[in-house]
């Protein structure tokens, strides 16, 4: 919802022309305390605003970021975005769903879909797991199971 701010520049011109709260209030059909709120309310925004106009926000490293993500980086302690370059590298031990990445503190696990989140923020292509080839006491294994639950299998 806006705010409608002609209705209340128009409760602080009554007000600023020597009436009462109570007095513009009844003119305006709200009670004295709103129409008070309302010119508070009017004054705190224009110096809001001023302040805003003297003083614009710079833009910050880790905008267009989502929340999870900042808070992630500032516990590593990364404050940069050259920084993050850790996170743009393709050398990280997994486990499972979760990779470890190296930073100054240690080392910190996250989960891979977090680390291609940050990836895609700076711009590298996404992290995927790699594939590796079971070994023949793990197929040695697997065999034995499937033979051993009723299946046939051909070698």
């Amino acid at each position: 919802m806006t705010t409608n701010w002609a209705r209340y520049e128009e409760a602080k011109r009554l007000h600023d022309s020597g009436m009462t709260y109570v007095a513009a209030g009844k003119v305006m059909g709200v009670s004295g305390s709103r129409m008070a709120q309302m010119v508070q309310r009017l004054i705190r925004n224009q110096a809001r605003l001023e302040y805003l106009k003297k003083n614009p926000r710079l833009p910050r490293w880790d905008d267009n970021l989502d929340t999870e993500s900042k808070t992630l980086l500032s516990w590593m302690g990364i404050v940069t975005k050259e920084g993050c370059d850790v996170f743009a590298g393709a050398d990280f031990r997994c486990h499972y769903e979760r990779a470890f990445i190296p930073y100054p503190r240690g080392v910190h696990d996250i989960t891979i879909k977090r680390l291609n989140i940050i990836r895609a923020w700076l711009g590298a292509p996404p992290f995927v797991k790699a594939q590796r080839a079971a070994s023949a006491g793990e197929l040695a294994r697997a065999i034995r199971l499937l033979e051993k639950s009723g299946y046939t299998v051909t070698r």
